[in-house]
C-alpha cells in the first residue's frame, strides 16, 4: 500500500554480497539510502562468482570438465564486546537497518532477536511474505529466503520492496495483519501436506506461481512474458524428471520457441547498439555468444 509519509534515508547494512544481497544494496542506494555490503569472503556475487582453481574434473566420475560456481559460509559469531573489534580496514558500522541475504542454509547464530525470530525445521519465522519479521519490520528484513522461484527477477523484486517500505513510500500492513497472513500460508501449506521444512519452497506449493503474485503485488516491475514462464516451468519439470540429462531435452512449445527468437533478435540488436554507442571494439574482445534454440 502506498504511503504519504515524506521518503526517509536510513543507514543500512547489508549482510551478504550473493545475488539476492547485491540487488538489496542497488535497490536501496536508488531509493536514497547509505549501504554497506559485508561479505565474509573475497567472492563477490555468490553463485555467479567463478574461481577457476577449481577447474578440472570431477573425482566421482560426472562428465568433465565439472566447473564449480558456488561458494559454502562458515557462520560468523562475535566472541567479544562489539566496541573492542573491528575489521583490518575499517570499523563497524553503526547502522539503522541490518539486511541478511546468507543463502538457503537456514541458520541465523549471530542474529538476537529475542525470539521474534526462530528456525524451526528450516522454516525462518514468522516471516511476512518471506521477507519482514512482523515484530521487528522494517527494521529488519530477510532477502533471498524463498525456494523454486525465478531467482534474478524475484530477488529484484523483493530488494526493491524492502528499499521503498525503507524509505516510507510503501506502507506494511499493521503487525497483528502480518502475522495472520503468515499464519493462513502455514495452514494452507498443512492442508496440502507439506511439511515446515517447506514454508519458503514457492513453487512446490504453487508450482505455476514462482512469486509471479509477489512481483505484480509490491513492484511496478514489467511482467513476465507468457512464454518465459512457460520455459521456465517447462525447464523445472524437466529437471525435475532427470536432473543428467534435462539440460539436452529438446521439448518446447512453438510459442517458446518464437518468443526466444524474438528475445534472440532483440538482445543482439541491443548488444550491436552498445557496441556501436561505445565506438566499435575488439571484435576478439566483444563477441556475443547466442544459440538458437531455447
Amino acid at each position: 500500500m502506498a504511503s504519504d509519509r515524506a521518503p526517509e534515508s536510513k543507514n543500512v547494512c547489508v549482510v551478504g554480497a550473493g545475488m539476492s544481497g547485491l540487488a538489496a544494496a542497488r535497490e536501496l542506494r536508488r531509493e536514497g539510502h547509505a549501504v554497506t555490503v559485508m561479505e565474509q569472503s573475497g567472492d563477490v556475487g555468490g553463485q555467479w562468482a567463478y574461481d577457476p582453481r577449481v577447474d578440472g574434473g570431477d573425482p566421482l566420475g560426472a562428465r568433465a570438465p565439472v566447473r564449480v560456481h558456488g561458494s559454502l559460509y562458515a557462520s560468523v559469531r562475535l566472541l567479544g564486546p562489539r566496541e573492542a573489534m573491528g575489521f583490518s580496514d575499517f570499523q563497524f558500522v553503526a547502522a539503522d537497518v541490518v539486511v541478511y541475504c546468507t543463502g538457503y542454509v537456514y541458520s541465523f547464530p549471530f542474529l538476537d532477536t529475542g525470539g521474534a525470530v526462530t528456525v524451526e525445521d528450516n522454516r525462518v519465522g514468522p516471516l511476512f511474505e518471506h521477507t519482514f519479521p512482523p515484530a521487528l519490520a522494517p527494521s529488519l528484513s530477510f532477502l533471498g529466503v524463498p525456494m523454486r522461484i525465478f531467482v534474478p527477477w524475484f530477488l529484484e523484486a523483493q530488494a526493491r520492496w524492502t528499499a521503498r517500505v525503507l524509505s516510507g513510500r510503501t506502507a506494511l500492513p499493521p503487525e497483528d495483519d502480518m502475522l495472520r497472513a503468515v499464519r493462513e500460508d502455514y495452514r494452507a501449506r498443512e492442508m496440502a501436506g507439506l511439511p515446515a521444512r517447506y514454508s519458503h519452497d514457492i513453487g512446490l506449493f504453487k508450482p505455476s506461481e514462482i512469486g509471479r503474485g509477489f512481483v505484480r503485488k509490491y513492484t511496478d516491475l514489467p511482467d513476465m512474458e507468457d512464454w518465459k514462464m512457460e520455459l521456465f516451468l517447462a525447464a523445472f519439470g524437466n529437471m525435475n524428471d532427470d536432473r543428467e540429462t534435462f539440460q539436452d531435452r529438446d521439448n518446447y512449445s512453438e510459442s517458446v520457441r518464437e518468443g526466444f527468437q524474438r528475445w534472440l533478435a532483440s538482445a543482439g540488436a541491443q548488444y550491436q547498439a552498445a557496441i556501436d554507442a561505445a565506438g566499435g571494439g575488439d571484435a576478439a574482445h566483444c563477441r556475443l555468444h547466442l544459440t538458437s534454440e531455447p
